[in-house]
């Protein structure tokens, strides 16, 4: 606490519309002036003195931040005109909001063990709430009729808490304007069946998801990010030819993260004409087939697998990939290889040869492949070369060594000749030359 806030300056705020007073010792008597002030629009309490309840709203406030208090028990009234409440990183377990004007609530890393709303048909609705966040929480259950008193919600998040169940009318079957839901880090061993008509993005990775009903994502016909990574079992069924993602019939899908799914067949997504980014990094497949992604793909992770080929690219989808990949992978380098040059050739780690190398008895770096080796051509006729370079250099060493024995048998030869020369026998003379 840096500073603290003296009872005598309370009335010289009285006409204050905007009071930021985050890590400041409040007053005993905040609360009581807070309640009469009727200027204060805007309060920030962030980080103030500890405060344990909160029940206190005053007449025209709109927006209270009380995150980071040490909160066990909030209450909005019905008579507060709040719209922005943040109360988040507290230890809140019970709260009670019955405010209709409430647009944004954001109750992040709480101890809430319950869904925080009351479930009965007459509860009071929230008309004008937009976004909802009570993320990294303790909720184990989305009960029955969670989401039917939101008409306008469109963000609603919900990950990183302990649900391991969604009651099957959790969501309206209609009037619900959701576009942004994410539950990912939960304990979900299964979706449900929402209609979500207004969804544009879904996130439900890190769960147990064990594979997913082909029905299930005809209820999000707006759907274009789905994110499914780290389901380890999503996609089971792919390897034996049942695979629900492909008859999903996700037609706006634009992007979809299927990476660290410990997916060992890549699956035919060639269907979704629409889709632009394609997250398979972090997975177990040994072979990526052209024919088996989408037309237009841009954006294309396959880091951290066990691809050794890329195979069958049309022409079309080299013009449209802009960003690809391959990090972490036992590349094979060879022709096939050498198209992705120039797109891999954008990765700022290219160089690093403990991120991209070729997979051979002697691992070297990728990149000095593909500048020795500038197209598929040069790599044939270099190959060629090499060859007839080989056979010269044979014909070459037969040749010398010809030469070295022939030389051999001469040098012998001669020694020969030399000895024999040495000890021919001549008569010696044994009369005395006639004197002429």
């Amino acid at each position: 606490m840096n500073m603290s806030l003296d009872p005598s300056v309370l009335p010289k705020l009285a006409n204050a519309t905007n009071l930021k007073l985050n890590n400041v010792k409040l007053p005993e008597n905040f609360v009581e002036w807070l309640s009469s002030n009727g200027a204060l629009r805007h309060l920030e309490l962030r980080q103030s003195s500890a405060i344990r309840t909160w029940k206190t709203c005053a007449p025209n406030l709109e927006w209270l931040d009380i995150s980071e208090t040490g909160l066990e028990f909030l209450e909005v009234g019905e008579k507060c005109k709040l719209r922005w409440l943040y109360a988040t990183d507290n230890r809140i377990k019970l709260l009670k909001l019955n405010t209709k004007p409430l647009k944004i609530i954001y109750l992040d890393r709480n101890q809430l063990e319950r869904w925080p709303f009351e479930n009965e048909s007459n509860s009071r609705q929230f008309p004008n709430l937009e976004e909802l966040s009570i993320k990294q929480n303790r909720i184990e259950t989305l009960p029955a009729r969670a989401l039917y008193r939101f008409p306008l919600l469109e963000n609603l998040d919900l990950s990183e808490n302990l649900i391991e169940r969604i009651e099957p009318d959790a969501f309206p079957t209609v009037g619900m304007a959701l576009q942004y839901l994410n539950m990912s880090g939960n304990r979900l061993k299964e979706f449900g069946h929402p209609i979500l008509p207004s969804l544009i993005i879904l996130d439900i990775s890190k769960n147990l998801l064990h594979g997913m009903d082909r029905q299930l994502l005809t209820g999000f016909p707006s759907l274009q990010h789905l994110h499914l990574s780290n389901n380890f079992n999503i996609l089971n069924g792919c390897e034996h030819g049942d695979c629900w993602v492909e008859e999903s019939g996700l037609e706006n899908l634009i992007e979809i993260d299927l990476s660290g799914c410990q997916i060992k067949k890549q699956p035919n997504l060639a269907n979704f004409v629409n889709l632009r980014a394609i997250n398979l990094g972090g997975n177990l497949m040994g072979e990526v087939d052209g024919r088996r992604l989408p037309p237009c793909v841009a954006h294309l992770n396959l880091r951290w697998n066990r691809i050794h080929t890329m195979d069958n690219f049309t022409d079309i989808q080299m013009t449209c990939l802009k960003d690809l990949d391959l990090g972490h992978n036992p590349l094979k380098c060879d022709c096939s290889l050498l198209e992705f040059s120039e797109i891999l050739a954008l990765q700022p780690d290219l160089t690093d040869q403990n991120t991209y190398y070729c997979f051979t008895e002697l691992l070297h770096p990728l990149n000095t492949y593909f500048e020795i080796t500038s197209s598929c051509d040069v790599e044939e006729s270099t190959s060629i070369l090499l060859v007839l370079l080989n056979i010269l250099t044979v014909l070459l060493t037969i040749a010398a060594v010809g030469c070295l024995i022939l030389l051999f048998f001469v040098r012998v030869t001669r020694i020969v000749n030399f000895g024999s020369a040495q000890f021919f026998y001549r008569r010696v003379p044994t009369e005395i030359p006639t004197a002429l």
